[in-house]
């Protein structure tokens, strides 16, 4: 199967998932927040970082769900190019890899989230946002249909042909 999903309904997925990140940071960073100023996190002597430590925490994640909000703007700022299959692949490219064994693999490169498993239905193959900086992102930019690459994944080299880019 060579099909690609549709890009448009790929980048609604990392939205959203983006969002729900969001959500999460910040929730921590309050909670965080307020573990670091309820008096059981007062220091009971000079040695005594509990508080210190929790404020760094609560700091953390507020830095964090900041640069979910950037990515998430980026996203959304997205215009989504369209690839054909005589195309480079390059950023914004929708790329469908499959092993010899028919494994397939589906990537979105972007140049935020990297690492993102996109699920789009149940049941349906995930959707993995790379960067161009990754490993994956390196071995796929400026390839095209009918290439081979070999990606490092959990020790091994492992021989993806392109399929498809879109």
């Amino acid at each position: 199967m060579n099909t690609l999903p549709d890009k448009l309904l790929v980048i609604a997925a990392l939205r959203n998932e983006l969002t729900e990140r969001i959500e999460r940071a910040a929730t921590r960073a309050e909670q965080a927040r307020a573990d670091a100023t309820h008096e059981e996190a007062r220091a009971e002597n000079d040695k005594d970082t509990r508080g210190l430590e929790t404020s760094y925490l609560a700091r953390g994640q507020a830095l964090r769900a900041e640069e979910l909000a950037e990515a998430l703007h980026r996203v959304r700022l997205l215009a989504p190019r369209s690839f054909t299959e005589e195309d480079p692949v390059g950023l914004g490219a929708l790329v469908r890899t499959e092993l010899g064994d028919g494994e397939s693999r589906t990537f979105f490169l972007l140049d935020v989230a990297g690492g993102t498993e996109l699920v789009l239905a149940p049941g349906e193959p995930s959707v993995w946002v790379v960067s161009p900086s990754s490993p994956v992102g390196r071995a796929l930019v400026g390839r095209s249909v009918g290439d081979e690459v070999v990606i490092a994944r959990a020790g091994a080299m492992r021989h993806y042909d392109i399929v498809s880019i879109g």
